[in-house]
């Protein structure tokens, strides 16, 4: 299972929507599914699952990347063998027509080192046809880097920041 208990009551509980109308409501509960369904599939390794949330010309991107389809299942393969214990925690999801926003805390333990990571993130993206065509994904990579080295704490708990709160991180 994707989420724990707590976590798929955060999920329930925490979901923001941009406006209340019963029309939009069933939209917007169908992106949820579907962008629920894409984050399970990488906690899972389901690649079929994974394929079937993305449009056919997707554009996946995070800093540094920009991948159309190939290149999203070759970087779905290798986070496969290379991550495990992978899970995620909504905080917010907006969703406006086509369009939609989420910010989440995702985890995971490198299989190599044993290493855990949790990093705050958002990301928008745009659905067509049902799928998902445009994600892009705004995170900050030395986050995880620095938890896995040890240098910065990984918070699990709290509601996600770009950056674990330490006391260099407060301003006075």
């Amino acid at each position: 299972m994707l989420f724990s208990k707590s976590g798929f009551l955060l999920l329930i509980f925490s979901v923001a929507f941009t406006t209340t109308s019963a029309d939009d409501f069933t939209e917007r509960d169908e992106v949820l599914a579907l962008v629920t369904r894409q984050l399970e599939s990488w906690a899972s390794g389901d690649e079929e699952c994974f394929r079937g949330t993305l449009h056919p010309e997707v554009t996946f991107a995070y800093p540094g990347k920009r991948l159309d389809m190939d290149g999203v299942l070759q970087v779905f393969r290798e986070w496969k063998d290379a991550f495990t214990d992978t899970s995620f925690v909504f905080h917010r999801m907006l969703v406006d027509g086509n369009h939609f926003a989420i910010e989440y805390r995702f985890s995971s333990t490198r299989v190599s080192t044993g290493a855990r990571q949790s990093v705050g993130t958002v990301a928008i993206g745009e659905i067509r046809d049902g799928k998902i065509l445009v994600i892009k994904e705004y995170l900050d990579g030395r986050v995880s880097r620095m938890q896995e080295t040890g240098d910065l704490p990984i918070d699990e708990e709290n509601p996600p920041f770009p950056w674990p709160d330490t006391p260099e991180s407060r301003i006075p």
